[in-house]
């Protein structure tokens, strides 16, 4: 019996079969993550938390156009901040600069749209 992993993967890698459509996006995300060194993966879920709070702070717009979605902003808020204190102590001090930044940038921009 096919692993079904491998089944989902060469739908992807061979185009969309007759049985099946293309693979969940969360199997792609997985399969891609599994295979980048721990750092890296903290460091992208870093740079997807950043973009889900500017978008759900309304201000890139997504999909659907730009849409403010305020407890989506501060949950995206929250995970770049705890993925930032995890990171801070063995990033470079420039790239620790930046992140804090940004972190504090969000932080601004989601009391403004509060108040809002």
């Amino acid at each position: 019996m096919p692993d079904p992993d491998e089944e989902q993967l060469e739908t992807v890698e061979g185009g969309e079969s007759p049985e099946t459509e293309m693979p969940d996006p969360a199997f792609l995300l997985s399969y891609a993550a599994m295979h980048l060194p721990t750092m890296e993966l903290m460091k992208t879920i870093l740079a997807v938390a950043d973009g889900h709070a500017w978008r759900n702070l309304g201000m890139v717009a997504g999909l659907e156009g730009v849409k403010t979605d305020l407890p989506s902003a501060q949950l995206a808020i929250d995970l770049f901040g705890f993925l930032f204190t995890k990171l801070e102590s063995e990033i470079e001090e420039e790239e620790r600069r930046e992140m804090q930044r940004r972190l504090n940038d969000l932080r601004t921009n989601f009391l403004e749209k509060s108040r809002e």
